[in-house]
């Protein structure tokens, strides 16, 4: 909801994955009255509805990647034997970017 608040006209609120649990309910009302919408996206689902299109965008960032075009946001390093503190950082939902272990 706070996120909403946050929308300019015609904006759009973009929902990832299911990894924080359940989702708060929206009242259509409230996004009519706004002109703002929400959308959803599941990688999960698209890859089994469309596999061809999740691999073409997969090819095409890996590429940028290699061109060094983008760069994952590492938030945390741990050392193999800290395996699990870094499982803890990211159970605890306070991690930013990814968390990577390192030999």
């Amino acid at each position: 909801a706070a996120c909403l608040k946050a929308l300019r006209p015609l904006g759009v609120a973009i929902g990832i994955g299911f990894a924080g649990g359940a989702w708060e309910p929206v009242d259509p009302a409230r996004l009519v009255g706004r002109n703002v919408g929400v959308q959803g996206f599941y990688l999960g689902r698209l890859m089994g509805f469309r596999p061809q299109l999740v691999q073409e965008q997969a090819r095409e960032l890996i590429a940028l990647w290699r061109r060094g075009s983008i760069r994952p946001v590492v938030g945390a390093e741990y050392r193999l034997a800290e395996a699990q503190a870094a499982h803890e950082l990211i159970a605890s939902r306070r991690s930013t970017g990814k968390v990577v272990l390192v030999p």
